[in-house]
């Protein structure tokens, strides 16, 4: 579970590695993703609630997919497992065990 800030100051800013949270900048980020995926997939459902739900949904699905990614690149980057884990509120076990890079097996092993 995220937490929620109501506002932030600029001397209060985290850098990474930082837990993630929700506030007003996330919210209205996402606000205007799911709009705007909702006019391109569905431009007579503007304000439909199962457009909202079919958006928001795909968007997640859009993130999870991104993970793996971002978790490669972190690691790239020399970040930690403990890290990665906090920016994704995780435990580092369950981070390393979850995008831990897979080890390709050899033609030879197929």
């Amino acid at each position: 579970m995220t937490a929620q800030r109501d506002s932030i100051h600029i001397d209060e800013l985290d850098v990474p590695p930082a837990p993630a949270f929700t506030d007003q900048a996330s919210a209205a980020v996402l606000d205007e993703a799911v709009t705007e995926l909702v006019l391109l997939r569905f431009p007579a459902s503007s304000g439909d609630a199962a457009a909202e739900l079919h958006a928001l949904t795909a968007l997640i699905l859009q993130a999870q997919a991104r993970l793996p990614g971002a978790v490669a690149r972190a690691l790239d980057q020399d970040y930690g497992w403990r890290d990665i884990a906090c920016c994704l509120n995780r435990t580092t076990t369950s981070t390393r065990c979850r995008y831990r890079p897979r080890e390709k097996r050899s033609s030879m092993d197929a």
